[in-house]
Formats: C-alpha cells, sequence, structure tokens
C-alpha cells in the first residue's frame, strides 16, 4: 500500500521543489542511518543551536534522504545526528556535517532563473549552489531538476583532558587522556632520576628510577593553558624493588616463533630496558648450533622492546639464548632464569610481493599512505607520507597473504594523520579513500593502482 502525502499550502500554490542526497560517515565512508539533514532559512552559524530547521528528513539504511515541498530560497544545509531529539546540534557528543555553499533553490520561468535579490546577493559570493525548477506549463511538461546533496558526517575533535593520573606505585607516572595527548607538553622536577616517556594511545607513561635517593618531585602536564600537577611521593622505593621481576610480556611456551627474512625479532620485556650484555646472548644457527652473531639493540622509541637483527636463511631453524644478566631494565634488575627462544624462517615462496602505485596526487598538498592487511583493521602494517609529488611508487616484499586495504588521506593540515572537522571553523573533515586490494597469495607479485580521485 502506498503512504497517504497530505500537503498543505499557505499561499495560492504548493510549494514542488525537492532536494535528495545522501549521508555517510567522513571516516569510514559508510552510509549513516536516523540522521537528520535539515534546510535552514536562516543562514547564520548558530542557528544549529539555537533553532529548528525549516525542513528535515531522516536519512534510511542506505543514508539517502528526500524532502519535498521545498519553497524557493536560500537555505543552509546540515546533517545531525540528533542523540537527544531536539533537533538542536547542542552536545559534544553529537555528529554534525555541513555544506560548504549555500543552497540556492529557484524557479525557471520562460528560459529565465527567477531569484529574488537577496537569492542574486548570494550568487555574487560565489559561495552558492543553484539548483532550479522548471514551473509546468499544460502545453509542454518537463520533468522538475532535483539537486542532490552529498554530505559527511564527523565527530568534532573534543578538548584534550587529563581523564585520570596514577602515581601510587613506585616507578611509573600514568597520565591516561580523553584522547591521545598529540601536543601536550609534559615536564617534572629535576632531582636526579632518570625518566623513560612511553606513549600507548590515549595513555603517556613516565617511567622513572631515583638511582641515588628516593624523594618527592612533581609532573606537570600542559595542555593549552591549562597545567595539571602529579605529586610523585618518596618512600615508595624499598617496598618495589624487593618483590620487582623483570620478564617477558609473553608467556615462554617453547614453541618456535616464524619470521620472514628481513623481520627482526622483538622480545618485550615489561619495564624499560637500560643495558645487555651482548656475551651473555648468543644466536645458534640450524640443528648443527653453530653460534652466529646478531645485530643486538634496545629499541630507542620502545625501550622496553630488545631487537635481534640477523640476515635470517630462508627454511632454517634459530634458537637465541639469553643467560642471566643478559639484559638489565630501568631499576637495575635482570631476569633470574634463562630465556630460550626457538625462530623458524619461513619460505620465500609463502609469502607475496606488493607492488603500490598511487597517481593524480595533487603536488601542492600531502597525503597519508595506510596499508591495512584487512577491512577495518585497528592499526595498519605500513605507513608511508607523502608531498610535492604527481605519483607515489612502493615495493612491499616478504607480505603475508591476505587481502590487504589501502587507505589514502589528503593530509591537508600536514600533521600526518586524518583530521576531523569543526563546524564553528567552517573546517571540513580530510578526504579518506579506500580500496580493498586483489587477494595476495603465497609465491604471487601483485600490482595495484589508487588514483586519488576523493
Amino acid at each position: 500500500m502506498n503512504p497517504i502525502l497530505f500537503v498543505f499550502s499557505t499561499g495560492d500554490y504548493i510549494d514542488s521543489l525537492s532536494v535528495e542526497g545522501k549521508i555517510t560517515d567522513a571516516w569510514t565512508g559508510k552510509p549513516v542511518d536516523k540522521t537528520l539533514f535539515m534546510l535552514y532559512e536562516n543562514l547564520a552559524d548558530s542557528v544549529v543551536r539555537t533553532d529548528r530547521p525549516f525542513y528535515f528528513a531522516m536519512t534510511d539504511k542506505e543514508g539517502s534522504f528526500k524532502v519535498n515541498n521545498v519553497k524557493s530560497g536560500n537555505f543552509k544545509v546540515v546533517a545531525l545526528n540528533d542523540l537527544n531529539l531536539n533537533y538542536r546540534f547542542d552536545s559534544d557528543a553529537e555528529q554534525v556535517g555541513f555544506l560548504d555553499s549555500t543552497l540556492v533553490l529557484g524557479e525557471v520561468v520562460a528560459g529565465v532563473v527567477q531569484l529574488d535579490s537577496v537569492q542574486q546577493d548570494s550568487l555574487k559570493n560565489d559561495t552558492a549552489i543553484v539548483v532550479v525548477d522548471t514551473l509546468l506549463q499544460p502545453s509542454k511538461q518537463v520533468k522538475p531538476l532535483v539537486p542532490t546533496v552529498i554530505l559527511r558526517l564527523f565527530a568534532e575533535e573534543k578538548p584534550l583532558f587529563l581523564r585520570s593520573k596514577e602515581a601510587t606505585k613506585y616507578g611509573q607516572v600514568k597520565l591516561t587522556f580523553n584522547q591521545p595527548p598529540d601536543g601536550t607538553i609534559v615536564s617534572f622536577d629535576s632531582v636526579g632520576q632518570v625518566v623513560v616517556f612511553e606513549n600507548d594511545k590515549d595513555t603517556l607513561r613516565l617511567w622513572y628510577h631515583h638511582p641515588v635517593q628516593d624523594t618527592a618531585w612533581r609532573v606537570f602536564v600542559q595542555r593549552d593553558t591549562s597545567v595539571d600537577t602529579v605529586l610523585v611521593k618518596s618512600g615508595l622505593r624499598a617496598g618495589f624493588l624487593a618483590g620487582a621481576k623483570l620478564t617477558t610480556t609473553v608467556k615462554q611456551t617453547g614453541q618456535p616463533m616464524k619470521l620472514a627474512q628481513g623481520q627482526p625479532h622483538r622480545l618485550q620485556f615489561t619495564h624499560p630496558l637500560a643495558s645487555f650484555d651482548a656475551t651473555k646472548i648468543r644466536l645458534f644457527e640450524d640443528t648443527s648450533k653453530t653460534v652466529v652473531q646478531p645485530l643486538l639493540s634496545i629499541d630507542s622509541l620502545e625501550q622496553r622492546s630488545f631487537i635481534v637483527n640477523f640476515p635470517w636463511k630462508e627454511g632454517v631453524g634459530y634458537e637465541l639464548q639469553m643467560l642471566p644478566g643478559g639484559v638489565t631494565d630501568l631499576f637495575g634488575l635482570g631476569f633470574s632464569d634463562s630465556i630460550v627462544q626457538k625462530i623458524t624462517v619461513g619460505l620465500r615462496k609463502d609469502y607475496g610481493t606488493l607492488t603500490l602505485k598511487v597517481t593524480q596526487l595533487d603536488t601542492a598538498k600531502a597525503y597519508v599512505v595506510h596499508l591495512l592487511d584487512k577491512p577495518d583493521a585497528p592499526l595498519p602494517i605500513k605507513i608511508w607520507t607523502v608531498a610535492n609529488a604527481v605519483d607515489f611508487q612502493v615495493k612491499v616484499d616478504l607480505l603475508p597473504p591476505a587481502t590487504y586495504v589501502v587507505e589514502l588521506i589528503e593530509d591537508l593540515d600536514r600533521n600526518g594523520r586524518w583530521t576531523t572537522g569543526s563546524y564553528d571553523l567552517h573546517r571540513q573533515p580530510e578526504r579518506v579513500i579506500r580500496k580493498t586490494l586483489e587477494e595476495l597469495r603465497a609465491n604471487w607479485e601483485l600490482e595495484a593502482e589508487v588514483v586519488a580521485e576523493f
């Protein structure tokens, strides 16, 4: 059964214009349902917070909407995920989207666009979109032109704040924010302590140790003009050192770890490392137990990670032995039992090669290219930044078989990551292209191209 539609007119005729379109999520590109499409006669930016829209529609599961019986006029266009159902953008949790230009709706009579003086002024600033309808004549029926509006819905960047702070245990100050603490400045009183910083998404850790004295000190967390102070108390060191142990974060099961050629072997420890003794770390090759000399190091960016680099031979097994005292952590602790890890190196034919080319880039812009090993992967496995180039090409060898996804971000602010939009600043979210590549098979070379057509 078709729905019955009642249309009322307040004048001599019924308004006949229509507007339709689609609303998608700015980051994922997926359609969003149950989202408001709103038209305002008042063109002030503040109207979305103070007034209800003059016309509105709700999106369906495909993100599509349509508004019928719209009158001629100038309109501000806004999309809103209206969580509190009051038709206003008044919550930090609500997502919003907007059209950069004024939407101008007019009618054509005898081949001339009929616009009033206000509408004509809107055209002079080169920011208006003009879509017109044709008045129907009995002798010549002409189908009205229905404008299509595409909006990208986004959550604005929330003000950064310190959600919690912990300094109850010796050796670690834990600062948890409401989002990754980009731009945060952390300083502290210098009382002879050694400090190691560690970032983990929305958490910043300050690992510390007083090699000489156990005294109180302060940590200062500055965001814009706001400063939080964390007091690190004294008297905690002796109790911590009495029971603390250095161990690996992954339990040693005796099962071999599989590596690809050229891939370093990493051991993750519970505390940041300070030094190692190469004479107590040995690497044996093959069943003959031939001693080989790897390149050993502590990761300078992630000091809980110990790196073993070696030109592994495909199909060959290795055994890594770390004797007590092989590594020493920030607190001067070592591990009491030997660590033994078996390593197997995969055959080259078990992996594939990807040659990726990104074309039609704008030389005046910067871009970020992500390679993901599956759709909706939380983190990319490879990241490249590109600037001042028309094309970008890279060859990635020894990739495990998978269906990879390329993510191309138009990095307008050149901060190396995706930046959301701002309604008040009239800033649209940065555009993103995602392309799922053909499946990469073992012993296969795949060539893929992504065209930067946003």
